[in-house]
């Protein structure tokens, strides 16, 4: 919690969860805790890139947004963590 509390960076999930905590009925996840101590110390890079989505993936976007047609594409505006194997970006669905 005080990594949460004194974070700065610019991590949009873990500004989310750090505006969620400040709610007295959030309780903050065993999950959540673990990428908050492994990732604020990464500083997202802008991406401003469109990359191609899995279909799975677009399939559940459909299903859950109630879209027309399914996404194939996103465009990416930032990525957040990057490792070797995967990567999390911030982005927008077309």
């Amino acid at each position: 919690m005080n990594i949460l509390a004194s974070y700065n960076g610019a991590n949009n999930y873990i500004l989310d969860i750090r505006e969620k905590s400040n709610s007295k009925y959030y309780k903050l996840g065993r999950s959540q805790s673990e990428y908050i101590i492994k990732y604020f110390n990464d500083v997202p890079k802008i991406a401003r890139k469109w990359v191609d989505i899995d279909t799975y993936y677009g399939d559940q976007l459909q299903e859950q947004k109630i879209l027309p047609s399914k996404p194939n594409k996103m465009g990416g505006e930032k990525i957040v963590v990057q490792k070797e194997t995967y990567f999390q970006i911030r982005g927008k669905k077309i």
